[in-house]
């Protein structure tokens, strides 16, 4: 049976081939098997997002990684502001 180690190395596979909306049609179906994600899940999301230069996807994966009550670690803050300054979003690289 998958567990989170599984569904996150497949998401870590189509990230890295640039495939976001299918390494976040795996994230759903880890929801769906109530498999629940870890930080590391999170990141793959966060970077795959902010490398697609989508920082309004990048914020909305951050919301549910605090939903989720996952915390974020020094990649999670990366991403995000690799994201923001992608998308020339300078107000909320400042906050």
């Amino acid at each position: 049976k998958p567990n989170t180690i599984t569904y996150t190395a497949m998401m870590h596979a189509c990230s890295k081939a640039g495939k976001l909306h299918e390494a976040l049609s795996v994230y759903e179906m880890m929801k769906d098997a109530n498999v629940p994600p870890n930080v590391f899940t999170f990141n793959i999301l966060l970077r795959a997002s902010a490398r697609l230069g989508q920082w309004q996807g990048t914020e909305d994966i951050w919301r549910e990684m605090e939903e989720k009550e996952v915390a974020p670690d020094h990649m999670s803050y990366t991403a995000m502001l690799s994201a923001y300054s992608s998308g020339e979003q300078w107000d909320e690289v400042e906050a």
